[in-house]
């Protein structure tokens, strides 16, 4: 039997009048919407009934679906440094379920699962705006064409991709690493972003170089994307810093870890990682890495996972409305408001900066010791 599955997430590509929509036929084998016995219909408003219900973010457009009730579920793709979804409780709670890697999300129903971003480099037409998503039409590679590719033209070495974007902390830790990257390695690293170095298409920014910086927003278990993804779908050998469980995803020989936190240590690291050819040793493991992304951890494989999980065994059908994040900000204007600090509370804070930031160039100078 064939479960129809209904996806919403703002801000993305609109279904086209025949159902499709490139956020699931370039993921899927022949362009198609189906993985084993799940059928996709990802942002098409006419699908006004399913099997299940997924909802992935915060910024959906207001719909209503008919579908079983504990079949609604909710799918979180940013870390809780950026946003904590379960601190507004009305909009949480009109979901069932919830797969998040925020370990400490309260809901009576949470379930461990990595952020539900597939790959994103397809040597396609660019993307840089809403406008342009909304018309975008899957140009470049798609599953079949990844499939194929077994051997990559590697003539450079080194990249990056990180914007000068600064919104949260994490932002700014991933941009003063970078800089100060570029610095040291000069020459034989290339750094791309918006703000920095624009490079229209993510492809020509990570295939034809051996090593590929994937540089996570945050660091926290479960929680990686397709700044790891990319780098084994274009062949690259991972530098990685992110999740720290990350090898409970991917074999230790599939990628490096380093901790931005600690750059004289990471750069000896990658240093070393360059010096003993591992890339040149890890072709075989980085393909048996791209296969994991696109098999196992493909969002629509993890979706046909719960399906399977399920076994078909969920009540009856009854008619769901559901609200986006801006909804119940709007009936909760005190939500965002930020308490200001007072004198005594502002010295304090800048004390402990300063603390931490001296035990963090403490500890980098003694694993950088450890390490020679």
């Amino acid at each position: 039997m064939t479960v129809r599955v209904k996806i919403s997430c703002g801000n993305t590509t609109i279904a086209a009048p025949d159902h499709s929509n490139p956020l699931i036929n370039k993921f899927l084998p022949g362009r198609g919407n189906i993985w084993k016995n799940c059928e996709f219909f990802y942002n098409d408003a006419s699908i006004t009934e399913a099997d299940y219900w997924i909802i992935i973010g915060e910024s959906f457009a207001h719909e209503t679906c008919l579908c079983p009730k504990e079949n609604v579920i909710f799918m979180a793709c940013e870390p809780p440094e950026i946003i904590r979804y379960d601190s507004l409780t009305p909009f949480i709670n009109q979901f069932y379920r919830l797969y998040v890697s925020h370990a400490k999300a309260k809901h009576p129903r949470v379930y461990k699962a990595h952020s539900p971003m597939n790959w994103w480099v397809d040597a396609g037409h660019p993307i840089k705006s809403g406008e342009d998503f909304n018309k975008w039409k899957g140009e470049g590679f798609g599953y079949d064409d990844f499939k194929k590719m077994r051997d990559y033209e590697k003539p450079k070495l080194l990249s990056v991709f990180c914007s000068n974007k600064v919104c949260i902390l994490g932002h700014k830790a991933r941009l003063e690493f970078c800089t100060q990257a570029k610095n040291h390695f000069k020459d034989k690293l290339d750094w791309f972003g918006a703000g920095v170095r624009d490079m229209p298409n993510k492809w020509d920014g990570i295939a034809p170089y051996k090593y590929h910086l994937s540089l996570e927003n945050s660091s926290s278990n479960d929680y990686w994307t397709e700044k790891l993804a990319d780098a084994f779908m274009a062949g690259a050998y991972p530098i990685y810093y992110g999740a720290p469980n990350i090898h409970e995803y991917f074999d230790r020989e599939m990628l490096t870890q380093i901790d931005i936190r600690y750059p004289k240590t990471a750069f000896a690291i990658i240093e070393k990682v360059i010096a003993e050819n591992t890339y040149e040793k890890s072709k075989e493991k980085i393909l048996q890495a791209k296969d994991l992304v696109m098999d196992k951890y493909n969002i629509y494989n993890l979706i046909s996972e719960i399906v399977a999980a399920d076994a078909g065994k969920y009540s009856k059908k009854e008619m769901i409305s559901l609200k986006n994040w801006d909804h119940f900000l709007a009936l909760n204007p005190d939500f965002l408001i930020v308490k200001k600090k007072n004198f005594f509370q502002r010295i304090k804070n800048s004390l402990r900066k300063k603390f931490v930031k001296l035990q963090l160039a403490l500890t980098d100078y003694f694993l950088f010791l450890k390490l020679k």
